[in-house]
C-alpha cells in the first residue's frame, strides 16, 4: 500500500475503501519504535529489548549496498527476483 518511489500512500487506497487515517504512520527504517511489552519478555528478550522499524528485504538490500543514485544496479534473488537500476 506504500508507494516507495513517491514516499506516500498508494493512489489505490480508495479501491480497498481505506483511508490514510486508518493506516500506521510510516517512519524511516531504523527508527526506534519502543521497548518490548512485559507479556513478551522471555528467554534472551528483556524489558530493555528495543524495537526498531524494518524494511522489505529488497529495498533494504539496495540501501545496504548503496544503490541510491543513478548508474547503480542491484540484482537480488531469493523467493522472487528483483533488480534495482537507477
Amino acid at each position: 500500500l506504500w508507494n516507495q518511489s513517491r514516499n506516500r500512500w498508494a493512489d489505490y487506497l480508495s479501491y480497498y475503501e481505506l483511508k490514510e487515517s486508518q493506516l500506521p504512520e510510516i517512519v524511516p527504517t531504523g527508527t526506534v519504535a519502543g521497548k518490548l511489552k512485559t507479556e513478551f519478555i522471555q528467554g534472551n528478550l528483556t524489558a530493555e529489548t528495543t524495537l526498531v522499524t524494518g524494511s522489505f528485504d529488497h529495498p533494504a538490500a539496495a540501501r545496504a549496498v548503496n544503490v541510491l543514485t543513478p548508474g547503480n544496479m542491484l540484482l537480488s534473488c531469493g523467493t522472487s527476483w528483483w533488480d534495482f537500476i537507477r
